[in-house]
């Protein structure tokens, strides 16, 4: 543990809101239906794709780390924090600005969209520390 200290990055995501049709843009009911199913299912496909940036995002910066560990996500109303959370990890770090700029990158990257990513630390390494025997 000498040297090293404990990394936190949340990966934050808001669904975008979708255009509300006006009266005039929809010709009919079944119209009006077929189009709030392709929204859906359009919302559906962006929430797989930030979830596997996610998934991405953690694999990557857990090689940069000595060790990493998933956390289950937390409720927004607990956190504070806008967005469903679909990433919450611990990462143990030796070279903190290396990580840094790790994280930086991933936020810039095409494949984050949507994605806002949120770097805490450094904390003591509370994760990687196992429980004496008893």
């Amino acid at each position: 543990m000498r040297g090293r200290a404990e990394w936190g990055v949340k990966a934050l995501w808001r669904a975008p809101r979708p255009a509300a049709a006006t009266a005039a843009a929809v010709p009919s009911g079944a119209a009006y239906l077929q189009g709030k199913l392709a929204a859906r299912d359009a919302g559906e496909e962006r929430r797989d794709s930030a979830e596997h940036s996610a998934a991405a995002i953690h694999a990557e910066l857990a090689r940069l780390a000595d060790d990493a560990v998933l956390l289950r996500p937390q409720d927004p109303r607990l956190s504070g924090l806008e967005g469903e959370m679909l990433l919450n990890a611990a990462y143990l770090v030796a070279a903190p600005e290396r990580f840094g700029d790790a994280v930086a990158a991933c936020q810039e990257r095409p494949r984050s969209e949507g994605l806002h990513l949120r770097l805490t630390g450094p904390w003591p390494a509370y994760h990687f520390v196992a429980e004496p025997p008893s």
